[in-house]
């Protein structure tokens, strides 16, 4: 496994396409002849928030999870674990930034891996693991950020943290 040195330095031409489908999208359209959205179906992007974190000029574009997103971290790191074992929290971390990360310096996260045969996805989530810690760490806590605007967005006041609390390190969520 290869992986660029710099976070801001990018080949496009090597690794995924930058095009290439990354995670689920929402795919709705309004049966409204306008396109807009009613009050009831804009409850899709409600509490959607995205960010760009600055780390040492490099820009990191991230945003929250929807569901379905939250879905395939989990199955990211439970697809090897056919035994049921535990999964650690550090892991997930990894599988949740390597979904939220749209992007640094506007070139698609998986673009800074240098490999053959790996999603997307897995792709990203050999760049995250090549990371120092504390920089997977910042960017988590940038994320749960993320996580309690969101709450603040749709409630209108600051609710507890996210459902992960690295502080907790030794806990595991069974998958």
């Amino acid at each position: 496994m290869t992986v660029k040195s710099s976070i801001g330095v990018s080949n496009p031409g090597q690794g995924m396409d930058a095009g290439a489908a990354v995670r689920p999208e929402p795919v709705y359209q309004s049966p409204q002849p306008s396109g807009e959205l009613t009050d009831l179906e804009s409850l899709i992007f409600l509490g959607r928030v995205e960010r760009t974190v600055d780390v040492n000029g490099k820009k990191i574009k991230m945003h929250t999870l929807t569901n379905e997103e939250q879905k395939v971290s989990i199955s990211l790191i439970s697809k090897n674990r056919p035994d049921g074992s535990l999964i650690d929290t550090l892991e997930l971390r990894d599988a949740i930034l390597a979904l939220a990360i749209d992007d640094i310096n506007g070139m698609p996260l998986e673009s800074l891996y240098i490999g053959d045969g790996e999603s997307s996805l897995d792709s990203r989530l050999k760049v995250i693991g090549a990371w120092q810690p504390f920089l997977s760490e910042f960017l988590y806590e940038e994320y749960q950020k993320l996580v309690t605007d969101s709450r603040k967005a749709i409630f209108g006041e600051e609710s507890q943290g996210s459902n992960l609390d690295l502080e907790k390190g030794k806990e595991t969520i069974k998958n």
